[in-house]
């Protein structure tokens, strides 16, 4: 490669992001979740809280490093019926060498500030240019168990296909410390190696406004975030940033009733 030849940097970097991902799964980019650093309930928004909205719906769109056209966008909605819970997944990442989408059904059941659980299905797939494109199919379980101001998070996802086969698991502790922080801790495997330990801590100095900060030592990333609350609408923005990569910014926006 020549001195000063950025897009073929861009290109390898994007081959190496999207490679990678495929082995990690695409996750939706909710800035909330990113923030906390696992996916802590069954619906949009809540960390510390137990209610569970009739149904919800979250957009959201993440700059990856800074680097032009490498991008994760997705929608999630979920709703529920009685304690019975559907939820629905879509998320793609865009880079200069192709793209990885992830498509996800989730059902299950949700019994206010006791359990909420569900099984899920789907498919991710790669395309690469000049490549056929490689599907690989997604299973898990998720699992949220609230005992008075503490809460135990777990889930657990499997994917197959022609070149990737792999299981990740994330278990995550949240505990309420008074009205208006909450702690998470959370650690995450890879098959039967541990692979990341990550701490993050959610305040609410006023009723509509939330702040994040978390680390993750597996990646050392360090993670920020804000949002606010306006009616049924809550606006989320933040940023991650990588030792070796930079800064990603992503901004989120979920509606609930």
């Amino acid at each position: 490669m020549r001195r000063g030849d950025s897009s073929g940097l861009l290109a390898a970097m994007g081959w190496v992001l999207l490679a990678g991902s495929a082995a990690a799964q695409v996750t939706f980019p909710s800035v909330v979740d990113r923030a906390v650093g696992v996916r802590t309930a069954l619906y949009p928004g809540a960390v510390g809280g137990n209610e569970c909205p009739r149904w919800s719906v979250e957009v959201a769109d993440a700059e990856l490093f800074g680097i032009a056209g490498l991008r994760v966008a997705g929608v999630q909605s979920a709703a529920t019926l009685g304690r019975a819970m559907l939820r629905i997944e879509l998320a793609q990442i865009d880079a200069p060498v192709g793209d990885h989408t992830r498509a996800v059904v989730e059902a299950g059941h949700v019994h206010a500030g006791v359990w909420q659980g569900g099984v899920r299905a789907g498919v991710e797939r790669v395309v690469l240019r000049g490549a056929l494109p490689e599907r690989s199919l997604v299973g898990g379980a998720f699992s949220r168990t609230d005992v008075g101001p503490a809460a135990l998070v777990a889930d657990v996802e499997t994917m197959s296909g022609a070149f990737v086969r792999s299981t990740s698991v994330t278990i995550a502790v949240l505990g309420r410390t008074g009205a208006i922080a909450t702690v998470v801790a959370s650690l995450c495997f890879d098959g039967s190696r541990a692979v990341a330990a990550g701490v993050a801590v959610v305040a609410h100095p006023e009723a509509r406004l939330g702040l994040i900060a978390g680390y993750d030592d597996g990646t050392d990333t360090s993670r920020f975030a804000a949002r606010i609350a306006v009616g049924h609408v809550e606006v989320a923005t933040g940023v991650t940033h990588h030792s070796v990569m930079g800064l990603s910014h992503g901004v989120s926006v979920s509606w609930a009733r």
